[in-house]
């Protein structure tokens, strides 16, 4: 494929695919990039596209990390309490009461997926998912009482109800739920009373109650948590007021009096297309409901109770026989109206229904989002007040199989079956690693100018790139693929030792750091009152105030940056972990200082290659025998994304104020180099991207030192490498020989013995 015809198709791909308004569109963005490796690297000669499949999903778990911890948030703070937000696997894969789980896939329904957290988490503080339970144990009882019954003759239905509820009395967890269970199983009061309670039965009951505790709910979270509306918003458009659904509303469709058509139109009351004219009972159960005062129900029980008034009235009306499971609807022309005025709809077009069932922009018929509490502004209103017209709605085969299908979704979502991706064991094994290592995927590198294949100037890159930010490295990632850096027990030992006999000596000199002089200034006009001196208040005295001046050092805060391309290999790494571990052992000597160390390289050599930076070791956190136990193993390769990975973690730099003291310190050999996904980061773009990157922390208060390796065979100043180098940190760009590398701690010395004053 020419890189002409490339350009042009892929740039009107990207003018469609811009991302859609959501209510996670104003944060959620700096998150996720749209970038499609399977899409920019299709036609092109040479690229394996196993490669680039392991590619996109390695940088897609990434962004699943991202999501996870973002609905978790949400989950934590709706509900309040921290309830466990996961991703589905092929063992696990429902939300059981415990936890919520998500669908491990990276699409455009970010919305919804929050919507559907929430929705789940809201159930696990608010729903008795132990009613359930109890309901399914009291049923296996019940069934053996009936079988009992049919091998002896003398039993009764009377004698099985006492047995019952004998059964439920000498079960203490039983007994607070007796009047469901007597309600359900009961042949006198219960549902018995219409037919035998079996599978089908409790199914009818159960999806009549989860659509009211649904609404019950949705509409606590509705009302509690305003700022979260949004989400349930996009989650009800999704799956209940699609235009698939409105149209069959409309339509003489799901009008027998069977149970399938009861279900189909209670479940969509909150359909602003509602029609309670559709069925006999209908109107009678909305009233039952009354989605206005839903709040009135406090409890799971409760909301069971009526939907038990619910099936007896919907059993009143259809006959004990009827059947409860699946029942088709009429073909097309034959419903139980008498045909006039008869409309024919080929298909659902006023917009395109996905392959889930929702619809594209998620507005329904009114294209505007409704969650309805008050039937008198939606459900219910407008054709539910008012006879039904004469005119008959009849949709095609076409447009049915797509009813059935959205009906479908909805009945599932009903019984917590929603359909979600699994993660692999490799995946989930990759995912735990990114979450305990707290990654994430940072986008860097919008302003910087791009160039096409010929060198000519195209603007600037737009969306730029995404750079991995790994805030805590541990062993089970660095043992992982995605890892970037070679890993060898022990190839730096010596360098360590060496470290920390030159940091020992820097240390003794920096102790002074945590001592302070006080100076005390008494018999003054104006000050604190010297208690010692009071009593001269009496004859006369005036000079009884005192002031007292500290003089001591600030609180320091190193960040130092490590260069880990693979032109650092070899003398340059070598020396420059002998001065990273001598200034942090240092400054763990000094008890006022604290060291961030970071390295920084690209994810994989190649075109698919990602700018990586990871911190080894944080003094806050971390403890010294860990961090030389990690750069003693960690060896150097690919290639020098500088300024980027500056910008992705630029949020985590600890600012300058009046009592710390920031300092940032860069160890490196070269000019700053990247290209991959079609982004190009070279010399004089790449420069002024760092150099951009330095004037912000310079504003941030940070004091910028960057010391460039060179090497022993070239002369000092004359290399283009070093004039890059001198564009990127200007005055702050340090020549250090690499044969005297013990140079650099000297120089840190005289830096954190400067002295900050108070008063």
């Amino acid at each position: 494929m020419a890189w002409n015809d490339w350009a042009t198709k892929w740039w009107k791909k990207d003018k469609k695919k811009e991302k859609k308004t959501s209510a996670s569109s104003y944060w959620y963005d700096d998150y996720s990039s749209d970038f499609d490796y399977k899409s920019f690297y299709k036609g092109w000669d040479g690229v394996d596209e196993k490669e680039v499949t392991r590619v996109q999903r390695s940088q897609d778990l990434y962004k699943l990390n991202a999501t996870r911890r973002a609905i978790s948030n949400f989950v934590n703070i709706v509900t309040g309490r921290n309830i466990p937000v996961t991703y589905a696997t092929r063992s696990n894969s429902l939300t059981d009461g415990q936890q919520v789980i998500l669908s491990a896939d990276v699409n455009d329904h970010f919305d919804v997926g929050v919507g559907l957290a929430l929705h789940e988490g809201s159930h696990i503080v608010l729903s008795d998912f132990k009613l359930l339970k109890v309901i399914d144990e009291t049923r296996t009882m019940y069934q053996q009482f009936i079988r009992d019954m049919e091998n002896n003759n003398a039993v009764t239905t009377t004698m099985v109800d006492d047995s019952l509820l004998n059964w439920i009395r000498n079960h203490r967890e039983f007994v607070k739920y007796e009047d469901i269970l007597v309600r359900l199983f009961n042949h006198d009061k219960g549902l018995a009373r219409y037919r035998r309670v079996d599978g089908e039965l409790i199914k009818f009951v159960h999806s009549l109650t989860n659509w009211i505790e649904d609404r019950r709910i949705d509409s606590f979270i509705y009302r509690s948590a305003p700022g979260y509306r949004q989400y349930y918003l996009t989650m009800y458009d999704y799956y209940f007021n699609s235009k698939d659904v409105t149209k069959g509303l409309e339509s003489d469709e799901y009008r027998t009096e069977d149970v399938e058509s009861y279900m189909f139109r209670i479940i969509n009351f909150t359909n602003e297309k509602t029609d309670l004219n559709a069925l006999k009972e209908l109107r009678r159960i909305y009233g039952m409901i009354d989605l206005k005062n839903i709040g009135r129900f406090k409890n799971t029980t409760e909301v069971m109770s009526l939907a038990i008034d619910i099936a007896e009235v919907i059993l009143d009306r259809i006959g004990k026989d009827a059947d409860l499971g699946q029942k088709g609807q009429p073909e097309q022309g034959e419903g139980d109206g008498e045909g006039q005025n008869e409309i024919q709809i080929t298909d659902v077009t006023d917009g395109e229904s996905d392959e889930q069932g929702g619809t594209q922009g998620g507005k329904g018929m009114s294209g505007q989002a409704t969650l309805s509490t008050n039937p008198s502004k939606s459900a219910g209103s407008g054709v539910g007040d008012k006879d039904v017209s004469d005119t008959k709605i009849t949709i095609s085969k076409t447009a049915m199989e797509k009813l059935k299908k959205a009906f479908e979704k909805q009945k599932k979502f009903l019984d917590n079956d929603v359909k979600k991706k699994n993660l692999s064991k490799d995946e989930a094994k990759s995912l735990k690693n990114i979450e305990e290592s707290d990654s994430q995927l940072v986008n860097v590198g919008a302003d910087v100018n791009q160039h096409d294949y010929y060198g000519r100037g195209s603007g600037k890159a737009g969306k730029g790139i995404d750079c991995v930010v790994v805030k805590r490295v541990k062993e089970n990632i660095m043992d992982s693929d995605d890892f970037p850096f070679s890993v060898r027990d022990g190839q730096y030992d010596e360098e360590v030792a060496n470290g920390i006999k030159f940091g020992t000596i820097l240390g003794n000199k920096l102790k002074v750091r945590s001592e302070s002089r006080d100076t005390v200034f008494n018999r003054l006009n104006k000050g604190k009152i010297d208690q010692r001196l009071i009593s001269g208040l009496g004859y006369g005295a005036e000079s009884v105030f005192y002031t007292k001046e500290v003089d001591q050092y600030n609180k320091a805060n190193l960040h130092i940056s490590v260069d880990y391309s693979g032109s650092m290999q070899g003398e340059r790494l070598r020396k420059a972990v002998t001065v990273v571990t001598a200034i942090v052992k240092a400054a763990q000597m000094s008890r006022n200082i604290n060291v961030q160390v970071s390295i920084r390289s690209t994810t994989t050599a190649g075109r698919n290659q990602l700018p990586y930076i990871a911190m080894i070791y944080d003094s806050r956190t971390d403890s010294f025998s860990r961090f030389t136990k990690l750069i003693s193993k960690i060896g150097a390769g690919n290639t020098t994304p500088e300024g980027l990975c500056y910008e992705a973690t630029m949020k985590h730099f600890v600012q300058s104020s009046k009592d710390v003291d920031s300092y940032f310190l860069n160890l490196s050999d070269g000019e700053p180099g990247f290209q991959g996904e079609g982004f190009n980061y070279q010399g004089e773009e790449a420069a002024l991207h760092t150099a951009k990157q330095i004037k912000r922390m310079k504003e941030m208060g940070i004091n910028v030192l960057s010391y460039f390796i060179g090497t022993s065979s070239e002369p000092m100043g004359y290399s283009r490498s070093w004039e890059i180098f001198r564009k990127c940190y200007g005055s702050d760009a340090k020549w250090i020989d690499t044969r005297n590398m013990v140079a650099v701690a000297k120089t840190m010395n005289e830096l954190f013995l400067k002295k900050g004053v108070r008063e």
